[in-house]
């Protein structure tokens, strides 16, 4: 009896790290079209109710709100045309981080974002 309770704790723990772990895959892929594509409104899908947002040299906490403003103004006058991953991977926290390079009508910027939970805890776009 105890060997079956054991295997079932086993398999709900598996299934639940897997089914997390394909979540935050899949948020991935939506984050990283919607940098591409310079949709702050879907990239605020993603966004946790407050969350860090460095744009060039101004860095600062915002609710989800203010931080879609902040990078719609940014998407409008950076036009982005392509992102690019260049390095992932997971902190001993277990969040994920990216970082990348999105390429602009202005220039490319080094473009980073942390996530927990699969959401956005972290937003930078720096020279």
């Amino acid at each position: 009896m105890k060997r079956i309770i054991f295997g079932f704790i086993i398999t709900i723990l598996l299934a639940a790290f897997f089914t997390t772990f394909g979540f935050a895959q899949n948020n991935l892929g939506k984050i990283n079209q919607s940098l591409k594509a310079g949709n702050a409104s879907n990239l605020a899908q993603y966004f946790s109710p407050s969350l860090e947002v460095t744009i060039l040299d101004d860095e600062n906490t915002f609710n989800k709100t203010v931080a879609t403003q902040k990078v719609k103004a940014f998407f409008a006058t950076h036009q982005p045309s392509s992102f690019v991953i260049k390095h992932q991977g997971t902190a001993p926290n277990g969040s994920k981080y990216v970082i990348g390079a999105l390429t602009t009508s202005k220039g490319t910027f080094r473009t980073y974002f942390v996530l927990a939970n699969g959401l956005i805890q972290e937003l930078a776009f720096e020279d």
